[in-house]
Order: C-alpha cells, then structure tokens, then sequence
C-alpha cells in the first residue's frame, strides 16, 4: 500500500532538498502540510503539486526566453534591475578620483 503522508525527512529527501528548505516552503505556503498529534506530516499529492507547479514556471520560463532571440538565435542577456551590494561602502562614480581629506585641506596627502 503506499504511503499518503511522509515525514519531513522523508518528504525533503524525495524532493531532494534538505529538511530547512522544506520548513522554509512550507513556512512560505508553497508545500502544504499537516499536523497529527504534534507532528508535521507531508501528503503525497503536496509533493506532487509542488513539483508540478516547479515544471510549469520551468516552461513559461523557458518561453519567455525563447521571445527574447534576436533573428540570430542568440538569446540577449537582460540586466537585473536592482542595485548591486557596495558591502557598506559607497561605489565612486566612474572617472571621478577621490582625494584623501588632508590633499582637500593644502596639505599633502
């Protein structure tokens, strides 16, 4: 007879992902769940679901690139339109110099 519900363990290890990630997507409602007695139980079909689900943005994904070919075939790169990470440092501007503070004041720096 197989199994409906599994373990997280068991569940993360069908999908092949670790027990975090599990309790991340199933924090986030992408994996349903349900609880007996204190334990957290996976249904089959929620996997099911998921993995399908995975599949479908795979395709629109893959159709989405396929509309943004050139007539050479070749698949042009779009930029990320959020800002990169300076770790805490603010990028200058390109061609501009920095100066150290005393060269600002007359002194050598």
């Amino acid at each position: 007879m197989t199994r409906l519900l599994l373990t997280v363990p068991e569940a993360a290890e069908a999908l092949a992902i670790s027990r975090s990630k599990l309790y991340e997507l199933i924090a986030a409602g992408l994996v349903r769940s349900v609880r007996i007695d204190g334990s957290r139980r996976i249904p089959m079909e929620a996997l099911e679901m998921y993995v399908a689900r995975l599949l479908d943005q795979e395709e629109v994904t893959d159709a989405q690139a396929s509309s943004r070919s050139d007539q050479t075939g070749r698949v042009m790169v779009l930029r990320d339109p959020r800002p990169r990470p300076w770790h805490g440092r603010e990028q200058a501007p390109v061609g501009r110099r920095i100066r150290h503070r005393a060269s600002r004041q007359g002194r050598p720096g």
